[in-house]
């Protein structure tokens, strides 16, 4: 259900104003993110699952983010892209929760900054942890999307997907720095109806029935 392969990406177009990405100031390279953590459960209509028809093409995500500090500093920007971030938490390495005097969202650079009370410190580790919703588009607006193919027979199959070459598709999915400078490791949790194939680039790790 989640990959980046299963797309036509000729008849995908952005609709991102080139001019507002040439114009949008990167991200400060004040800090190090090592690995991301992303859980998604997807919603849309399907016969062996169960749910409010309200929440269909919608998904809840939860993402962990894992960094280190490079300088001493008040706060802390992350990309993030429509969606709807209902909780947010910060804690340093030794597990103790930080305690926040601001986060705020600028749609304007669809950016958000995380201040804790207490600064960032230089060469410490930290996660920050966030619990939101977001949308999964019509296919020529990337991110994670929806299409359909046709079968053999002539039946309709459905396809959920992600594709985040466009310029807001990866921060429309998880918060995260949307920039190519920084790498980081993986892993990805994907909750999915089980008369559904789920397929992604590179080997999974576990598949749980939850039921």
């Amino acid at each position: 259900m989640i990959s980046s392969l299963l797309y036509n990406p000729l008849k995908l177009q952005s609709t991102i104003d080139p001019a507002y990405l040439a114009s949008k100031p990167r991200l400060p390279h004040n800090l190090n993110v090592f690995q991301y953590d992303i859980k998604i459960q997807p919603y849309f209509p399907n016969p062996t699952t169960t749910h409010d028809s309200s929440l269909d093409f919608t998904f809840d995500g939860t993402t962990t983010i894992y960094f280190q500090m490079l300088e001493t500093t008040t706060s802390v920007q992350f990309d993030a892209y429509n969606l709807d971030i209902y909780a947010i938490a910060l804690t340093s390495s030794n597990g103790i929760r930080q305690q926040l005097a601001s986060a705020n969202l600028d749609n304007s650079t669809n950016r958000i900054t995380v201040a804790p009370v207490t600064f960032l410190q230089a060469n410490q580790n930290y996660t920050v942890s966030f619990g939101y919703t977001g949308k999964i588009n019509p296919y020529n607006y990337g991110g994670l999307f929806y299409s359909t193919y046709v079968y053999a027979n002539g039946t309709q199959g459905n396809i959920y997907a992600t594709f985040f070459e466009l310029g807001d598709g990866a921060k429309s999915v998880y918060p995260c720095v949307d920039d190519p400078h920084f790498k980081a490791v993986f892993n990805l949790t994907v909750v999915a109806p089980k008369n559904m194939v789920t397929i992604a680039n590179t080997m999974e790790d576990t598949i749980t029935d939850i039921g």
